[in-house]
């Protein structure tokens, strides 16, 4: 897999919009840790047992250092390449767990990664999960001409015509996005995106407390419920642990419907948890649960 790894400072919030103050004290309302869309579903699969060689930039400053620790803290193949700044985030959280997050990558838009260490990290793999950031794009390509299925998440998309994602959405088997801020409902968006792109096999679309829409070709629309968390505290992340833990349990079984009923309720239980790339379930634990 290859994606976008960052250290991330949360910050507890009273609400949105925020009111201006000039110092305001959450005691123990600020944590910072690594995390990020690549970290956060190589902890994910790694928690629930895959085997995942991560593709990511590494920064040779403090911020790195954070996240090189991190990693390999994983059970996983690193592909690391350096870069003198790592890219950071600060996410505020709400008391409803709703978020609103800053997002500063340097210059990792401005680079490629190196399509050798692309390949190694592809060789064998049942499954290429490359996140939608620029410098993973030579993956795309890597993975189709290597007959590997490949899982990507658009996250908040609002249309198919966004020039940025389009090498995304032509070489996906398996699409990810939230329903956020769709311009119709999700199933006639999903027909448009199938109907566009014949490669698409399964599109899955997160619906917050709802759950998740699936949407296979040729087969009949699925919502799969939503299942509460009493326990709560932040929804940064949810959308990494549901694209994660379906692709796991899909390359698992084959079947679209027990791995959304496997991924919602892993999603669920991740809400529990402050930082992206915390709170998994182990795929025993999910067992126990479900």
């Amino acid at each position: 897999m290859a994606g976008l790894v960052n250290t991330e400072t949360t910050v507890q919030v009273s609400g949105f919009p925020l009111e201006y103050a000039p110092v305001h004290y959450p005691f123990f309302g600020i944590q910072s840790a690594a995390s990020g869309v690549g970290l956060n579903l190589a902890a994910a699969l790694s928690t629930l047992g895959a085997n995942v060689s991560l593709c990511a930039f590494i920064g040779e400053d403090s911020a790195g250092g954070i996240v090189r620790e991190r990693l390999e803290g994983l059970s996983s193949d690193l592909h690391l390449e350096p870069i003198p700044e790592h890219p950071q985030s600060v996410v505020l959280v709400d008391n409803d767990g709703q978020r609103s997050i800053y997002t500063d990558l340097k210059d990792v838009q401005d680079r490629l990664f190196d399509s050798h260490r692309l390949e190694v990290a592809l060789d064998g793999a049942d499954a290429a999960l490359i996140c939608n950031i620029s410098f993973a794009r030579p993956a795309l390509a890597l993975a189709r001409a290597a007959g590997i299925p490949i899982y990507t998440d658009l996250h908040a998309i609002r249309h198919l015509d966004n020039p940025y994602d389009r090498d995304f959405l032509e070489m996906a088997d398996v699409l990810f996005f939230s329903g956020e801020h769709l311009p119709t409902e999700p199933i006639d968006f999903a027909l448009e995106a199938f109907n566009r792109y014949a490669q698409l096999q399964i599109i899955v679309v997160g619906a917050g407390a709802r759950g998740a829409w699936l949407f296979e070709r040729g087969a009949p629309t699925h919502l799969e419920p939503g299942v509460p968390n009493p326990a709560l505290k932040s929804t940064i992340g949810a959308g990494d642990a549901l694209c994660s833990s379906f692709a796991y349990f899909h390359r698992q079984s084959g079947d679209a419907r027990f791995a959304i009923r496997k991924a919602v309720r892993f999603a669920s239980h991740k809400l529990g948890s402050v930082g992206g790339a915390s709170g998994f379930l182990t795929a025993a634990e999910l067992e126990r649960l479900m």
